[in-house]
């Protein structure tokens, strides 16, 4: 046997690989605000684009950025990927809760639905499931016909630029290495499994092989659809979070201020400029402590003030099956699901399905076209990659440069601004729109300068320019 598969040569890599984890070391200090401070930047919240455009713009030497957080570092159960699940319900969990249209998602009591929001540096990228998927090239052309400038390869660049993929398999065929980055700061893997756990998505992936579904490479390929073991923003044992990929190298810029524990409350707007512009630091801030998925859905929610008081959390109504063409794709997703019991793996274990009591339903024939309907209606639950409350567009909240229509100073730069949701996990394309934020904030403030980074910025140029 080589020595570096005895186990004890393997207790010793996995002591080093959890060391490396629980170093907590290197978060940002926490910036006291005085009364009156200035800065060119105030970027609200540390999440998935937040820390991205307050890292990047404090590349700039001359830029004084100002990063606003409610929460503060994230804990060693965000850092150690296999502790994320205690996350939820947290102090580092908004904790906020959605709520479903009368009539639908009555298993879950009150129908009501836990919405999991990161409240901590990072946002929900410290607080996720890590999935690394950016959606297809499909979706980015059709964000390009709502605002101009998102198209597949414009956003393939930033992707690029924000990534480090560490799996040699990828990058060593060329049709997904062209896909593909070693050189960002996002950590991206496909952590090694349990000979157990990769047996058993061996045999997931047969099944899918068998009801018609191709095995790929990976999710994030040339290939339009298929199947395979995702990646992950995870690497050395650490998740990849943009508080640990883009704060933790900046912490020590004079430039770069993180006031954490600290919530905005209000953003004020001249009203003869209709500029935006920041107020008076409150130095006194307040301490806050296989599934079925409809990629596309055609049924709009919202999100809406619950009071005047900026502390109150807002109304999150989740809009599902309010098109009724959403609820006949679910019920026809199920009943397609379904058909892994007759799989090859599935006979020989004798596998069936289970005839769950589904509150509502209890009156319908089970297996009927009308008990899948009634199930995708009730027990529908949400992976909470809410998008589109600001969306792009020139009838919406923000121009394709991210600026507030008719609003000076002032830019939306997370997931609200996606005209239209991509096929996969959101967090990865978010990142994304933090990196070309950032760029076309430093092509506004920087139009004098032909290059930086590598980067030509006059091709950013925009005519009709308000700043």
């Amino acid at each position: 046997m080589p020595f570096w598969r005895s186990s004890s040569v393997l207790l010793i890599l996995c002591a080093l690989t959890l060391s490396q984890a629980f170093l907590q070391e290197g978060w940002p200090d926490n910036y006291q605000l005085t009364d009156g401070e200035r800065f060119d930047f105030i970027v609200v919240g540390s999440g998935s684009a937040g820390s991205v455009l307050a890292a990047r713009l404090s590349e700039v030497a001359h830029f004084r950025v100002l990063l606003i957080e409610s929460g503060g570092d994230p804990p060693i159960t965000s850092v150690v990927p296999g502790l994320l699940i205690t996350l939820q319900g947290s102090k580092y969990d908004w904790n906020y809760q959605a709520q479903f249209d009368e009539g639908v998602g009555q298993a879950h009591p009150g129908r009501i639905l836990p919405y999991h929001r990161g409240k901590v540096l990072g946002g929900s990228s410290s607080t996720n499931f890590l999935i690394y998927a950016r959606g297809k090239p499909q979706d980015y052309e059709e964000w390009n016909r709502i605002a101009p400038g998102w198209d597949w390869n414009s956003v393939l660049y930033y992707f690029k630029k924000m990534e480090n993929m560490s799996e040699e398999t990828v990058m060593m065929n060329p049709r997904n290495a062209y896909l593909h980055s070693t050189e960002g700061p996002v950590k991206v893997s496909r952590p090694v499994t349990l000979a157990s756990t990769a047996a058993i998505d061996n045999t997931r992936l047969e099944c899918y092989e068998e009801m018609g579904i191709e095995r790929v490479l990976e999710i994030n390929g040339p290939e339009i659809g298929g199947a395979a073991r995702p990646h992950f923003t995870i690497y050395g044992g650490r998740r990849s979070s943009t508080a640990e990929a883009y704060l933790r190298p900046a912490k020590d810029r004079p430039n770069l201020k993180v006031a954490k524990f600290s919530t905005v409350t209000k953003i004020l707007i001249d009203p003869h400029t209709l500029r935006a512009y920041g107020g008076t630091a409150n130095v006194f801030n307040e301490i806050d402590y296989v599934q079925l998925v409809l990629l596309h859905p055609l049924s709009r929610g919202q999100v809406k003030l619950r009071s005047t008081d900026p502390l109150d959390d807002p109304i999150i109504d989740l809009g599902y099956y309010r098109n009724a063409y959403d609820l006949k794709v679910a019920a026809e997703g199920v009943k397609y699901i379904n058909t892994l019991i007759n799989t090859t793996y599935f006979r020989k274990v004798q596998g069936e399905i289970p005839r769950l009591s589904v509150t509502g339903c209890e009156k319908i024939a089970w297996g009927s076209d009308e008990y899948w309907e009634c199930y995708a209606r009730n027990t529908v639950a949400s992976l909470s990659h809410a998008v589109g409350t600001c969306s792009m567009g020139p009838d919406a909240v923000v121009d394709e440069r991210l600026r507030v229509h008719h609003v000076a100073g002032l830019r939306v730069v997370d997931a609200s601004v996606i005209p239209l949701i991509p096929s996969g996990n959101t967090n990865a394309p978010v990142m994304m729109i933090g990196e070309k934020a950032a760029d076309m904030i430093k092509a506004d403030y920087l139009e004098d300068i032909v290059e930086y980074n590598g980067k030509d910025f006059k091709s950013f140029a925009y005519t009709n320019e308000v700043w």
